[in-house]
């Protein structure tokens, strides 16, 4: 419980112990979790104690209310070891952040605004250490280094990282990025859910498409920030995703590379937009989803 206190500053702790799907977090693979032999080691180790004795200790999962979900406070290795197993869900302490409105704004050296999302779920000495990191990374940009910063690093071992909604609704679809060898794949993937018979034509310019949008993910992660643990691919794979399930940046930032897309595939993604709206909203989304709906009923030209 300490933990909660140590990272939070205006929170509620939410009564009993709730079920979370392990899909709510962008991955639980030892390796994409931890950089140390030795926490890798630990995981493995507490995934044969679960098999023999079938007792979890609950984790804690904070849930902010921001734009991407819970994300797990203290218990990683728990969570990593039940992915190990097969677990679709972990036992939790759910605790509500109430201080994610950004009402005290923080800024960096150069005045410039960082969003308390993109500082949740740090201790105060960590945030302070990230507000510094922020305002070089937004220096940098241009210069193409996606290179995680210390606290990216901090965050992931703490397994903040969580799964966006576009790319939950592209998994359930086939087309995620876990799902596919590559772009073209993804593009090849996508068309032919959406009902069409590709041709190589049409294959070719929404891979092209895509890598734009990739690419604009990830100058976004360099030049505006990130939530704390994620990387620079993990935002150009949700910006991609956007795009194929028809995300706020398809109709908005990346409306011409929707328009690759032949028109019966971007009629049938309207018509499957609820889907993406559930998705959001599960995630405290709601501005989003309003945002969709006035672009769609514009129609999709």
């Amino acid at each position: 419980m300490e933990s909660i206190a140590a990272s939070l500053d205006d929170y509620r702790i939410i009564p009993g112990i709730r079920e979370i799907p392990l899909s709510e977090f962008v991955s639980l693979k030892p390796h994409d979790i931890f950089y140390s032999a030795d926490d890798i080691r630990r995981s493995r180790d507490l995934a044969k104690g679960i098999a023999q004795n079938g007792w979890i200790n609950p984790l804690i999962v904070v849930w902010d209310g921001d734009d991407q979900g819970p994300y797990i406070l203290e218990g990683i290795h728990r969570a990593v070891a039940l992915n190990l197993l097969g677990y679709t869900h972990l036992p939790a302490l759910v605790v509500e952040d109430l201080d994610v409105s950004g009402s005290v704004n923080v800024r960096d050296s150069k005045g410039r605004l960082i969003p308390q999302k993109y500082l949740a779920g740090l201790s105060p000495a960590e945030r302070k250490q990230r507000i510094k990191e922020l305002g070089e990374s937004r220096d940098e940009y241009g210069t193409g280094d996606y290179s995680e910063l210390p606290t990216d690093r901090i965050a992931r071992k703490k397994g903040l990282v969580k799964l966006s909604a576009y790319r939950q609704v592209a998994q359930q679809r086939g087309f995620d990025v876990s799902q596919v060898d590559d772009l073209e794949d993804m593009a090849r993937t996508a068309l032919k859910y959406y009902g069409v018979k590709p041709t190589d034509k049409q294959v070719s310019d929404l891979t092209q498409g895509l890598q734009k949008v990739y690419s604009k993910g990830l100058a976004a992660w360099k030049s505006g920030g990130h939530r704390p643990g994620a990387t620079a691919k993990n935002w150009g794979d949700a910006r991609v995703a956007s795009v194929l399930v028809g995300g706020k940046a398809a109709w908005t930032a990346d409306r011409k590379q929707f328009n690759l897309l032949p028109a019966a595939a971007r009629a049938k993604i309207v018509k499957k937009l609820s889907s993406v709206y559930k998705a959001l909203s599960k995630q405290g989304r709601g501005k989003d989803v309003l945002s969709i709906k006035a672009k769609a009923k514009q129609g999709v030209a």
